[in-house]
């Protein structure tokens, strides 16, 4: 038997995408620094520079809207918002040429998001260094389905994005209702950085906190208060340093406050941020400085260095973070619904997607120390604080720990996990937290130096695969069915 628990919405806004093919721009043009897309064999290609200069390896996700929704199935993302690739934005080309590039990435993402509603919101992109036209695009693309903002680059060739000539921009996205999501690129310093991968581990961080205070100093909050702006990876070093930003600007206004006067900490709160933090403690500082109402579930899919399967899922660093099941609930849908201005109708029709329905079931997540008994029944208490108690009936045995909730599917266990379908709770009362009554739910358990050597009397196991090693994980699923 089976039942459908609600569970949160998922909702993944960091997230990019390109066409799998596109014009030859320096045929089209007739000058260099355009990307192209090498597709060498089946579902990987190259992004490669004009000039024949390699720049990444890519597989079918990237372009592939079908890979992408099988993906999100896999892991429990509900809903992904679309944006094109940095290095696509093209601010240093023609005016006109970056155009007519964002024209056809924008049409691009619309009609994917025209095709899926339910599992595709757009950002579209901009010629940023031609204001007047990307006001032009942006009025275009508030009328296509599905496009709810633009992505930008934390800085537009020489202009840091308080720069006066952006500022009309910024104003008519609010006019419209728009969000705006800033992400990094052309990174600070990159020619300093040849090796480690630095301008990525460093630079990136440090262009995100330059957007953040340019936005903060330049009185771009202050004079706009319905702009509705994020900042990619978690605000990157500026929740770190903001304390220092706050200093600056008391001890030296004559240098920081000349466009805006006001308190940079005024602006806590103010914008939104993703997840990408990956550290727990960090997330937890991050949603204290700028409320939990301000984080949303971000990714970086398809690339290496975001939060994303086999290495991690996305949510897991929510998940884990210890804030509470309302927090985290905000955190990975209801504040990007927020963020991205759904709501009413297309919130409903987002919440109630069919394929929603196939993966309702909530699972519950538990950290075991100790070593299971060998006879006996079980009996869980789950409490609504989080945690839980096991003891047996046949011998004294108590284990103590942690639970919360968790996503994943019964398509997607990790390894090391052993799945337990409760078709009966008498203990439980109806919460936030717990299910109700006499309903099944399902209990992950991650088994931490446990052997499972033989089953346990009261339960009935499907062995599948066990591998020996430092703490004798089990391999695979081990399905157990017990009244409780």
């Amino acid at each position: 038997m089976s039942h459908n628990i609600p569970r949160p919405l998922r909702v993944d806004v960091h997230t990019h995408i390109l066409p799998p093919k596109w014009p030859d721009f320096k045929l089209k043009f007739g000058y260099d620094g355009w990307i192209q897309l090498e597709h060498h064999c089946k579902h990987w290609a190259r992004m490669m520079k004009d000039d024949g200069t390699f720049f990444r390896e890519v597989e079918e996700d990237l372009w592939s809207p079908e890979a992408r929704i099988a993906y999100c199935d896999r892991v429990g993302i509900d809903v992904q918002v679309l944006s094109t690739v940095p290095v696509m934005f093209s601010y240093w080309a023609k005016p006109e040429d970056t155009l007519t590039v964002c024209e056809y990435l924008n049409n691009h993402i619309a009609g994917i998001v025209k095709k899926h509603p339910t599992r595709f919101v757009g950002l579209g992109s901009l010629p940023m260094q031609a204001p007047n036209l990307a006001i032009r695009e942006l009025r275009r693309i508030a009328k296509l389905p599905g496009m709810v903002g633009v992505q930008i680059g934390s800085h537009v060739n020489d202009w840091t994005l308080d720069n006066p000539e952006l500022f009309p921009i910024f104003k008519e996205c609010e006019r419209l209702g728009m969000c705006l999501f800033v992400h990094p690129w052309d990174m600070m310093g990159k020619s300093l950085m040849k090796k480690y991968w630095l301008p990525w581990l460093v630079s990136m961080p440090a262009e995100t906190s330059l957007a953040i205070c340019s936005f903060i100093f330049g009185g771009i909050f202050e004079r706009l208060p319905e702009l509705r702006v994020l900042f990619a990876h978690g605000g990157g070093s500026f929740p770190a340093t903001v304390g220092r930003v706050q200093h600056g600007y008391d001890c030296r206004p004559d240098l920081c406050a000349i466009d805006n006067a006001v308190s940079p900490e005024k602006y806590l709160g103010r914008f939104w941020v993703d997840s990408l933090i990956h550290g727990k403690d960090m997330l937890r500082f991050v949603c204290s400085l700028l409320t939990e109402d301000r984080i949303c579930l971000g990714s970086d899919y398809p690339f290496p260095l975001g939060e994303c399967y086999p290495l991690k899922r996305p949510g897991d660093l929510i998940e884990s973070s210890e804030l509470g099941a309302s927090i985290v609930g905000k955190m990975l849908g209801r504040n990007a619904l927020n963020w991205l201005g759904i709501r009413d109708k297309t919130r409903a029709l987002l919440m109630n997607a069919p394929h929603r329905a196939k993966n309702q079931n909530t699972n519950l997540k538990c950290e075991l120390a100790g070593t299971y008994i060998q006879s006996g029944d079980i009996s869980l208490n789950l409490r609504e604080d989080g945690t839980f108690d096991c003891a047996s009936s046949e011998r004294s045995f108590r284990i103590e720990g942690k639970w919360k909730i968790g996503t994943y599917t019964s398509q997607a266990v990790p390894t090391g996990d052993v799945v337990l379908k409760v078709l009966r709770s008498k203990r439980q009362r109806p919460g936030p937290w717990c299910p109700l009554p006499s309903t099944p739910y399902e209990l992950k358990v991650f088994v931490k130096g446990s052997k499972l050597d033989g089953p346990l009397d009261a339960f009935n196991f499907e062995h599948v695969k066990r591998r020996s090693g430092k703490n004798n994980l089990i391999e695979g699923q081990k399905r157990i069915d017990s009244k409780m």
